[in-house]
C-alpha cells in the first residue's frame, strides 16, 4: 500500500481467516472497511458473498465497501 500501514498479504490474510468463522470479529469489519477505502477491486467477490451472512454491521460495511466501488464488476458479482 502507499502508506504501509497495511500490507495486501495481511489483508488476505485476516479476511481468510474470517471467512472461516461463523461470525466476523470486529479487526475483520475493519478489514472490509479498509478493502472500501483503498478500494481494493479484488475483494468484489468475496465483499458480494458477505451479503448472505446473519450480521448487522458486517452487512453495513460489506454494502457500503461495495458502493464505493461504483462499477460494473459489482453489479456483476451482486446480481445473483
Amino acid at each position: 500500500m502507499k502508506n504501509d500501514w497495511i500490507s495486501t498479504c495481511e489483508i488476505d490474510k485476516i479476511i481468510q481467516a474470517e471467512l472461516n468463522e461463523q461470525w466476523f470479529s470486529y479487526r475483520g469489519i475493519m478489514e472490509v472497511y479498509m478493502i472500501g477505502l483503498l478500494k481494493m477491486d479484488k475483494y468484489i467477490p468475496t465483499l458480494a458473498s458477505l451479503l448472505v451472512r446473519d450480521e448487522d454491521i458486517l452487512l453495513k460495511e460489506a454494502a457500503t465497501a461495495l458502493i464505493a466501488f461504483q462499477n460494473d464488476d459489482v453489479v456483476e458479482a451482486v446480481a445473483p
